[in-house]
């Protein structure tokens, strides 16, 4: 059975989707994508708990500013990964589980793999789905960027709103047009919710603000290369990732299988069963 819990993390709460698994010291820990929630990727978790025959917890975290979290999401703690990646450290470290196999999906494989490198390990295994760093496109330009910033934080954008969840579906389909229309309108009832001016979007538009910072390739590639962990990294063949990116971050992850599969970046709901396949093949490798 899935249920949603709370924990606190260095005095924020955090909200989390858990599934108890049968065996102990087998556990999953799930991290999404920017925008969407632990719950939006039910229908996953469900068809992974099918195929791993219900022997692996999941344990799938709502990120800072998104879902039912409630830690800060300020732009000005937000300007690099390390607030990302010490939520999900001090998350899996709450737990003190044996064996542990870290999945993300785009943010999410971001803060996966960097957890991945930094703290080996913790990490048994490690599957990514259309997530290997933020892609920057044109000519990172330093002074422009610090401007951006700074205007967005002085004049922060508002929340995303909608008429009501069948709008949000279709904005949705319109988006991600390889979504079958059953998960659209699972990601829109769960990704929305309901205030005093009406419905919007769940995440915090403060994600909306741009870092101050060019996505550091280097960097982030000298992180790939200490990864320890057995990875499988998936692509959509209709991925937003350039080829190039996708080819020269996959393949500095020293222990690395790479699968390229039918559908676009929205690989959990385009195609969740061959997705879970091949994590569970990955598992017992």
């Amino acid at each position: 059975m899935i249920k949603r819990k709370e924990i606190e993390i260095e005095n924020n709460t955090f909200s989390y989707i858990h599934s108890k698994g049968l065996q102990e010291n087998k556990n999953i820990f799930f991290f999404h994508a920017t925008g969407f929630n632990a719950e939006t990727y039910i229908p996953f978790y469900e068809k992974l708990n099918q195929l791993l025959h219900h022997e692996y917890s999941i344990f799938a975290l709502d990120q800072r500013g998104h879902g039912l979290s409630r830690a800060s999401a300020k732009p000005s703690d937000l300007i690099s990964w390390e607030t990302f990646f010490e939520d999900a450290r001090n998350f899996v470290r709450f737990f003190k589980m044996s064996e542990n196999i870290v999945m993300g999906h785009s943010m999410g494989g971001t803060v996966a793999s960097i957890y991945a490198a930094v703290r080996p390990e913790k990490v048994h295994r490690l599957v990514v789905a259309e997530g290997l760093g933020a892609i920057e496109w044109g000519t990172p330009d330093m002074v422009t960027r610090i401007r951006e910033h700074l205007d967005q934080i002085r004049r922060p954008p508002s929340p995303v709103r909608v008429k009501d969840v069948d709008e949000a579906t279709s904005r949705l389909l319109k988006r991600h047009p390889s979504l079958k229309k059953n998960f659209a309108e699972r990601l829109a009832e769960h990704g929305t919710i309901e205030d005093d001016r009406g419905v919007r979007w769940s995440f915090d538009p403060l994600h909306m603000v741009r870092g101050p910072y060019p996505f550091r390739e280097s960097s982030y590639l000298s992180l790939l290369a200490e990864i320890k962990a057995p990875t499988l990294v998936v692509w959509g063949s209709q991925s937003w990732y350039p080829d190039e990116i996708r080819t020269l971050r996959a393949m500095t992850i020293p222990n690395v299988r790479v699968a390229t599969i039918d559908g676009g970046h929205m690989l959990p709901y385009d195609a969740p069963t061959v997705l879970g396949q091949l994590a569970t093949e990955h598992f017992s490798s």
